[in-house]
């Protein structure tokens, strides 16, 4: 019984102390000294890895995976930033999500990176944030179940109004992510890690589509 009772004390002191460890993780874990709007945080970088951590010994599981997803949308929210270093920062991020809780959560990120980046720059910011996840991925089904939505995004990177957009000069000063096309070497990657009925109903179709889509308008030109 002694030994029981030591146990389950132990046991009660582990919650605790992961508990009180993980509250203050998240406390600090968004800095709103520096945030831009009422809608965005800025995330303190060297805080992800032990919150995530954490998290993942957290005895609330449930409650924790919905913070984890939250934790998700902030970092694509800060992949809007016009600071570069913040953009990178918030890419670490992800892939630390990814090597913490899974390559899964690549289909959240897509989901909210597709929703959530707009306008001009952040077009250039999705296709590139895109290709970075892709490359992180090593899980074939993966691939599979993003196809219907990072597709849109890479034929709007090689053939909508993003790739002339890469010939503006100061947006490929002033943003890395529009100084060249990511969507050839996603395409490459996707070749090599899907299989090829997928490969051929679900790219090569699609992609000849488009391009007798684009020839026919050009004869009318």
């Amino acid at each position: 019984e002694s030994i029981y009772q030591t146990t389950k004390q132990q046991s009660d002191l582990y919650k605790t102390m992961t508990i009180q460890i993980y509250n203050t993780l998240k406390n600090i874990l968004y800095d709103e000294s520096k945030r831009e709007n009422k809608h965005s945080y800025h995330i303190r970088n060297y805080i992800i890895t032990p919150f995530l951590q954490i998290s993942k010994i957290h005895p609330s599981q449930q409650t924790i995976q919905s913070q984890v997803v939250q934790l998700t949308i902030e970092l694509v929210n800060c992949l809007s930033n016009i600071d570069a270093i913040v953009r990178e920062q918030a890419r670490n991020g992800i892939k630390n999500v990814l090597e913490c809780y899974g390559e899964f959560f690549s289909l959240i990120f897509f989901e909210n990176l597709k929703s959530q980046l707009h306008s001009v720059y952040q077009r250039h910011v999705l296709g590139y944030t895109v290709s970075y996840i892709l490359s992180l991925i090593t899980e074939p089904f993966l691939f599979e179940y993003s196809l219907p939505i990072i597709m849109p995004v890479l034929f709007d990177e090689l053939f909508g109004d993003i790739s002339e957009e890469k010939e503006v000069t100061h947006l490929v000063s002033k943003y890395h992510e529009a100084k060249n096309s990511k969507a050839i070497s996603s395409f490459e990657l996707l070749g090599n890690k899907i299989k090829l009925s997928t490969l051929v109903l679900d790219v090569v179709f699609p992609l000849q589509k488009y391009l007798i889509m684009i020839n026919m308008m050009l004869l009318f030109i």
